[in-house]
């Protein structure tokens, strides 16, 4: 069984959806653990931007952690400079921390 599955199906966790009529438009899952409620794979349909999904399904999300996980701390991971983190920050959430990777290319490249 998919992990993500196994936790909505243990009550850690729920994916929401918004329908155009028969039309998924956008979808995010939301999961908690008593400490922390992360948001998981937020997605708009490009036609469908700019409408308020977005923002309605994370303030549906964090209505369910207030209510499954209430000392929870929302979390959401995104580029604070894409627009995405733009509409996280309208949402209400804040800049916090700066994660930053590096790759090397293998030497056989």
């Amino acid at each position: 069984m998919c992990p993500r599955r196994h936790q909505i199906d243990q009550g850690m966790g729920c994916w929401l959806g918004a329908f155009d009529r028969d039309l998924l438009v956008g979808d995010l899952g939301i999961f908690a653990d008593g400490h922390v409620g992360r948001y998981q794979s937020v997605e708009t349909r490009p036609s469908h931007r700019g409408l308020g999904i977005c923002p309605a399904l994370l303030t549906t999300g964090a209505r369910w952690v207030a209510h499954h996980s209430p000392n929870a701390t929302r979390l959401i991971e995104t580029d604070q400079h894409e627009v995405a983190g733009q509409i996280y920050r309208r949402c209400g959430f804040v800049h916090t921390e700066t994660l930053i990777s590096a790759c090397r290319k293998p030497l056989d490249a």
